[in-house]
């Protein structure tokens, strides 16, 4: 037992060791191989082009190239590298670049440096095995689709990022959000288990175990998509359902909308489990094929107030069988019912 112990030691000292002093460590293939850098104002290195070849599983990333710190991963730096299994990322770097861990599948380990302030869109994208994060507290930035298509379960945002891209965390298994109390532009109130822009109550990003505050206003853009939520209660207070909120939400099949609700945007619903819906007085807009490809829904309930049902609203509803549509409606557009073969019923 000693021995192991010894030998794990040695191992990560070793490692350490020689990151500090500008030696890449690779596993899984033999021979000398180097990472390739590109110098930026004569003061430090990015590392650059993939100098890696395939079968390398496990990479720590030198502090220092040349004597001087190598503070950030560049564009596609690690695109594409199938077999990379875990990366070791120096408090030396700052920035990884668009696309730089981008589409590693059997990536599982990332440890982050300790003074990243920027992650940019697509940085690790489509890392299917990545199942965990930790995000530093210097963390400031996180681009468009920065961790979408992983397979993260639970993330914290930290106190210092104040930017959030759109799809950061989409198209994964998140089953637990949390923002730090003292972050000054997102939160997570109420251990909700979604993150919520302060300032303007929109609830930017949910997961399956969200649930949304009755100080929330504003549903956000892609909020839920892709979700495996089944069932969400919406309360009194929200205004607006932005566009594609709860869009290919396979499982949801229930969703009660209060009166007060005034806007549902494009494709909020798209593609959902919804079985039946009302629609409340309050609302006097409905987006572009809101309702599309809801191929379970049965009924449909417009109460009074709402004035036009835009082009695809319910096109593709294959089960919808009956609608109600008030006298306040007096514009229909194209296809709004477009593939709704069972629809027998119109009142």
């Amino acid at each position: 037992m000693k021995k192991i112990v010894i030998i794990l030691l040695t191992s990560i000292i070793l490692g350490t060791i020689m990151a500090l002093v500008g030696i890449e460590i690779y596993k899984g293939v033999t021979g000398s191989n180097t990472l390739n850098y590109t110098l930026i104002n004569d003061s430090e290195y990015e590392v650059t082009t993939i100098g890696v070849p395939d079968g390398v599983t496990s990479i720590i990333i030198p502090s220092r190239h040349n004597n001087l710190p190598v503070t950030r991963i560049g564009e596609k730096a690690f695109w594409g590298c199938r077999d990379l299994e875990s990366v070791i990322i120096p408090n030396s770097v700052t920035v990884i670049g668009e696309y730089g861990f981008a589409d590693c599948p059997k990536l599982k380990y990332v440890k982050l440096s300790n003074n990243l302030k920027t992650i940019e869109e697509y940085a690790f994208y489509q890392c299917e095995s990545l199942e965990k994060i930790n995000l530093p507290d210097s963390l400031i930035t996180i681009g468009n689709s920065g961790f979408s298509y992983t397979s993260i379960k639970s993330i914290v945002i930290p106190k210092n990022l104040v930017e959030l891209g759109n799809s950061a965390f989409d198209f994964g298994k998140l089953t637990s959000i949390k923002v730090v109390k003292n972050n000054k532009i997102y939160d997570s109130r109420e251990n909700c288990n979604a993150i919520i822009e302060t300032q303007s109550n929109t609830l930017y990003k949910g997961c399956v175990n969200s649930i949304i505050p009755n100080t929330v206003t504003r549903i956000g853009t892609r909020a839920f998509i892709f979700s495996n939520i089944s069932a969400i209660e919406i309360p009194k207070g929200v205004i607006s359902i932005g566009e594609s909120a709860f869009s290919n939400c396979k499982n949801l099949m229930s969703v009660n909308l209060e009166n007060g609700i005034m806007t549902i945007e494009e494709y909020a619903f798209y593609n959902t489990g919804l079985e039946s819906i009302t629609i409340p007085s309050s609302v006097t807009r409905i987006g572009n094929s809101a309702f599309s490809r809801c191929e379970k829904l049965k009924s449909v309930n417009l109460e009074n107030g709402i004035t036009k049902i835009q082009q695809n609203t319910f096109s593709m509803c294959s089960s919808l069988r009956s609608i109600r549509i008030p006298n306040s409606v007096t514009s229909i557009g194209s296809n709004a019912f477009h593939g709704c073969t069972k629809l027998r019923s119109i009142r």
